[in-house]
């Protein structure tokens, strides 16, 4: 997980070659929420958008191995988003804290879903 969220803060500060460096620097988890809560702290606030959430879902007769590494995952992403915003789709039992703006699609996310979310936070103009 650690790699998609390298990936997602490098097409983020694409531009930003100090932040860049910085998630270069990160090897754990503890470091990503370090970034994401500094980030945060200099006035900058991520979208993370997940779809298909429900794959965090512990129904469907899994191992419960699996369903312990489901929670921890979405228990890091929810880290992670704390001082940001988190969308999701298809998920009922997240547990994003308090601070998180987070709004669900049951459905899926598509251009429609993620348009109105926007404007409800007045972040979209058109």
């Amino acid at each position: 997980m650690q790699r998609y969220i390298r990936h997602a803060f490098r097409l983020a500060f694409a531009d930003d070659e100090d932040t860049l460096g910085e998630i270069e620097l990160c090897n754990s988890k503890e470091d990503f929420e370090a970034i994401a809560v500094k980030i945060a702290e200099s006035g900058v606030r991520i979208y993370f958008l997940l779809d298909q959430a429900n794959t965090f879902d512990d129904e469907g007769g899994v191992s419960r191995a699996q369903v312990k590494r489901r929670r921890e995952g979405l228990d890091w992403i929810d880290r992670v988003a704390c001082e940001h915003f988190l969308i999701l789709s298809s998920y009922k039992k997240a547990k994003a804290c308090e601070k998180v703006a987070k709004m669900d699609f049951f459905g899926g996310l598509d251009k429609v879903c993620i348009k109105s979310w926007l404007a409800l936070r007045g972040d979209c103009t058109k």
